[in-house]
C-alpha cells in the first residue's frame, strides 16, 4: 500500500511539472489543487483495499444462501 501512496504521490508532481510547464496559465492555485487531487484520490484507494476482502466473503455467503432458497426439497 506504502508503495501505491508514493507512487501516486510522485505522479501528483509530475503532473503538476507539466502543467507548469506545458502552459503558463496555471498559478499556484491549480497546481497545488491538482497535487491535492492526486493525494486525496490515492490515500481513498487505499482505503477501499481491505474492504475488498469483505465484499469477496459477502459475495460467497450470499450464493450460498440463494443456493439453500432454491434447492429442491425432498419428503423424507
Amino acid at each position: 500500500m506504502m508503495f501505491f501512496f508514493l507512487g501516486i504521490y510522485s505522479f501528483g508532481f509530475w503532473f503538476s511539472k507539466y502543467l507548469i510547464l506545458s502552459n503558463e496559465k496555471y498559478d499556484s492555485t491549480v497546481i497545488m489543487g491538482t497535487l491535492f487531487c492526486f493525494l486525496l484520490g490515492g490515500g481513498s484507494i487505499g482505503q477501499i483495499s481491505p474492504i475488498l476482502k469483505n465484499i469477496a466473503e459477502a459475495k460467497v455467503s450470499a450464493a450460498k444462501l440463494y443456493y439453500l432458497i432454491d434447492r429442491e426439497k425432498t419428503l423424507i
